[in-house]
């Protein structure tokens, strides 16, 4: 049921802001794994667009909140089963994460980026406007799934194998972010728990039934990235924590046995 029901689901966003597959393969991936999103970039991309037929489309209540303010004014949320959370930082406004708590940006399952749609994609975006279906009026998507279907189908995430060298290669990963020199705090256990997670629900997304090491090298950067911070000096050469992850990757060899760490 998930992976027929989410690739619908997929496609349908996918019509309605057009060219960001990326995206919604990685949001979709954090909102069936129950956790919530920091999502960063220039305003009128369609973010709205896209959590507004989410919610048409599922039956979840979708709120989307500006990262800078309301999401410091309301501090942690509260989270249920039918919720999904995206708070969005301004592209213009020049605002990251490096200055908002790690305590508070630890609470988010994903940090992802979205850009420009590409100028073949925004004129196929004009003809939409002009020609029809409006993107922005999310009430004329048909439902894909009811709440219940839904949570049936985070069920069956529960099923999904992980093999004893995947666990191994996880707590790696997290591990040498505590341990790699530009850093200054490494990522909490709760970025091996998310890791993991992200992990099982993508293989589940992608009609598997167990866990691949490209399934956590895909969901490393944008589940780990604002999860450590930076030593002073290494933000001021330039390094991120994108580029750290993405070093880390290419450090830690996969093994195909399980092995004791």
């Amino acid at each position: 049921m998930l992976h027929t029901m989410a690739t619908e689901i997929a496609n349908k966003l996918n019509a309605r802001i057009l060219n960001q597959t990326e995206f919604t393969e990685l949001a979709l991936t954090a909102f069936f794994a129950g956790g919530d999103l920091i999502v960063e970039g220039m305003p009128g991309i369609g973010k709205t667009i896209w959590m507004r037929s989410l919610e048409q489309l599922t039956g979840a209540t979708c709120s989307i909140l500006d990262f800078r303010t309301e999401t410091l004014k309301q501090g942690f949320h509260v989270k249920n089963s039918n919720t999904f959370m995206m708070t969005i930082l301004n592209a213009m406004e020049f605002e990251t994460t490096d200055s908002i708590p790690l305590s508070l940006t630890d609470q988010f399952m994903m940090k992802l980026d979205i850009g420009y749609p590409g100028v073949t994609a925004e004129k196929e975006m004009l003809k939409l406007y002009h020609f029809g279906p409006d993107p922005s009026d999310a009430s004329t998507l048909d439902p894909v799934c009811t709440i219940h279907e839904l949570k049936q189908m985070r069920e069956e995430i529960k099923s999904i194998s992980v093999e004893e060298p995947i666990f191994n290669y996880i707590v790696k990963i997290v591990e040498t972010t505590r341990r790699i020199s530009a850093a200054q705090y490494g990522s909490s256990p709760r970025g091996s728990v998310m890791l993991l997670s992200a992990a099982k629900t993508y293989a589940a997304l992608q009609g598997r039934s167990y866990v691949t090491y490209d399934d956590v090298n895909k969901l490393a950067v944008p589940v780990l990235r604002h999860r450590f911070t930076l030593k002073p000096e290494a933000e001021q050469e330039g390094i991120t924590t994108t580029q750290v992850i993405k070093g880390i990757l290419a450090q830690i060899k996969p093994t195909l046995h399980a092995e004791n760490i």
